[in-house]
C-alpha cells in the first residue's frame, strides 16, 4: 500500500507540474473543469466530493496494482479533477494551494525511510 500511496504521489506531481507549465491553458481548462461540475453536479457538497475522490484514488491504486499503467494515469486524471472541485467548494484555487504547498516542502529536509520512500524529518 504504501508504495502505490508513492506512486501516487509521484504521479500527481509530475501530473501537477506539466499542467503548472501551460498555465495559460490550465487556466481556461481548470475553469472549463469548475463550470461542468457546477452545472453537472449543482448540489454537490465537500462530503459528496471527499467521498467520490475517495473512491478514485482507490481505482488509482487498483489500476496500478494490476499494471494497467493507461488506466492508472486516467484514474489520476480524475483524482485531480475532484481536486480541483473539493478546493473550489472550500473558497480555494488548486494551483494556489499547490503553490502554497510546494513553498512549504522546498523548506523541509527529506530523507529515504527504511522503505526507500522520501519522507520529511
Amino acid at each position: 500500500m504504501d508504495k502505490f500511496i508513492d506512486d501516487f504521489k509521484k504521479e500527481f506531481s509530475r501530473t501537477l507540474k506539466a499542467l503548472e507549465k501551460y498555465d495559460s491553458h490550465t487556466d481556461d481548462l481548470f475553469d472549463d473543469i469548475s463550470a461542468w461540475q457546477r452545472e453537472t453536479f449543482p448540489d454537490a457538497t465537500h462530503i459528496n466530493v471527499m467521498t467520490r475522490l475517495r473512491e478514485e484514488f482507490v481505482e488509482f491504486l487498483e489500476a496500478e496494482s494490476n499494471g494497467k499503467k493507461d488506466e492508472m494515469i486516467l484514474e489520476l486524471a480524475d483524482v485531480v479533477i475532484l481536486a480541483i472541485e473539493a478546493c473550489k467548494l472550500n473558497g480555494k484555487d488548486l494551483r494556489d494551494v499547490v503553490r502554497e504547498k510546494h513553498e512549504i516542502n522546498l523548506k523541509r529536509e527529506w530523507h529515504k525511510d527504511g522503505r526507500h520512500v522520501y519522507e520529511e524529518k
